[in-house]
């Protein structure tokens, strides 16, 4: 059987996209070569390749038959490279199948413009806003990485501008209510080399409305019938009834609205008092306290009578285990619990939920070492936790019933012993929003 060898050196790599005229190579056949009668490709490329001989310089030449794609290598997943063999075919009809292979790298180059634009952040302005940054926009291209060129029709370059990625107004300029709710910009985007144009949408909204603050009351300053006695301490001599008063903000500010005089704004106060009694925060202060040992410790939520004489009692003197011992006499079902039901009954009325074993076990514990139950139920009510969960459910704060002696102008304050005989008014909480 004939053979044919070959000399020279094909090309290590081919730009994608090369046709005929820009990539060759040449091997000089050596061998049977009287009786060859063509050469054919083979391999896996042998479709991108052809072969032609030329017998009287005895030289076979290679061209690329189609064009090949570096980003198909990509995307397949594939190392960009191919492989070309070459078949020797003779007169006779017999083949020399086991010719030169080569591997040949396909080699990337700018052959693609930019693919897509789209914003990587933001995207929207507002209406009116002078010189805003609109988004950080991102640029997609299969064969460049950068740096991109961005330009604008006649009608828009005037009004928008990029900067260091960014698309933005240009200082002075704003769109308007008529370019709501979108308004599309036709931009040109350019690699260097190529370039392609793309449709961004910007999104268009309604100005922001600035927050409204309130004018707060100063300390000594009165407007309809309130008066800022001090930096906590807010005062009206009309009874609650006539008064709407709002859950105070995150920042404290409350609004109290009075029958016929109008509304007035209160900073952070601890006590705002009307002529039947007064209003507390919900987490602090010795209203937030009582109605939280009321409801530990009774198991019910207080009214602003129930309030009224636990504070009057510590303001007394009464320490918070002592209102704790006067509250325990009133609850006979908790003196015939043990220990342990007495706890959890405990926990379960100051924070919603029975106890955790190992909650359950240091209690107990601190029973058994000897502190007395009327501790054990002060520290329970006044935890963090338990005063979280009244705030919850109490935003507004807590009501106490005590209204002025109209002969001393002094308030009325009972006493848990019942050693007074209080004049206090019915409680009206749906006045508390």
């Amino acid at each position: 059987m004939p053979v044919v060898r070959y000399k020279g050196v094909v090309p290590a790599g081919i730009a994608e996209g090369s046709g005929p005229a820009d990539w060759i190579a040449n091997l000089h056949l050596e061998g049977d070569l009287s009786r060859l009668a063509a050469i054919e490709t083979a391999g896996p490329a042998a479709a991108f390749f052809s072969a032609t001989w030329d017998a009287a310089l005895g030289i076979a030449t290679l061209r690329p038959d189609a064009s090949l794609d570096y980003e198909g290598f990509s995307a397949a997943g594939t190392l960009p490279e191919v492989e070309i063999a070459l078949r020797f075919v003779f007169n006779d009809g017999t083949r020399q199948e086991n010719g030169p292979s080569f591997r040949v790298a396909v080699l990337d180059r700018d052959d693609t413009p930019p693919a897509g634009l789209a914003f990587a952040s933001g995207g929207d302005v507002a209406a009116g806003e002078i010189g805003a940054v609109i988004g950080t926009l991102s640029v997609s291209d299969p064969d460049s990485a950068g740096p991109f060129h961005v330009s604008f029709t006649a009608e828009d370059d005037w009004r928008f501008e990029v900067v260091d990625g960014v698309l933005k107004l240009r200082d002075g300029i704003t769109l308007g209510w008529d370019d709501m709710p979108v308004r599309p910009i036709l931009v040109e985007v350019s690699d260097g080399t190529q370039s392609a144009a793309f449709l961004l949408e910007v999104a268009v909204t309604e100005p922001a409305v600035p927050a409204y603050t309130p004018p707060l009351l100063a300390v000594g300053e009165t407007r309809t019938d309130v008066t800022l006695v001090g930096p906590r301490e807010a005062l009206t001599m009309r009874p609650v009834e006539e008064a709407v008063v709002l859950a105070p903000d995150p920042a404290g500010v409350r609004q109290v609205v009075i029958d016929g005089a109008g509304e007035v704004w209160l900073g952070p106060v601890d006590r705002l008092r009307f002529a039947d009694g007064w209003l507390g925060p919900a987490a602090e202060g010795p209203a937030a306290q009582a109605a939280a040992m009321h409801r530990a410790i009774l198991g019910e939520d207080a009214d602003g009578a129930a309030l009224a004489p636990i504070v009057a009692s510590l303001r007394a003197g009464a320490g918070w285990v002592e209102v704790a011992e006067d509250l325990l006499d009133s609850a006979p079902a908790l003196a015939v619990l043990d220990d342990v039901d007495f706890v959890s009954e405990l926990i379960r009325a100051a924070l919603g939920t029975g106890p955790g074993a190992e909650s359950l076990s240091m209690h107990t514990a601190r029973l058994a070492g000897g502190v007395s139950r009327a501790q054990l139920a002060a520290d329970i009510a006044l935890s963090p936790a338990a005063l979280a969960r009244l705030a919850e459910t109490a935003p507004e704060g807590h009501w106490v019933a005590e209204p002025f002696d109209q002969a001393s102008g002094l308030p009325i304050r009972p006493t848990l012993d019942e050693t007074t005989t209080p004049a206090i008014a019915a409680d009206a909480p749906g006045w508390f929003m």
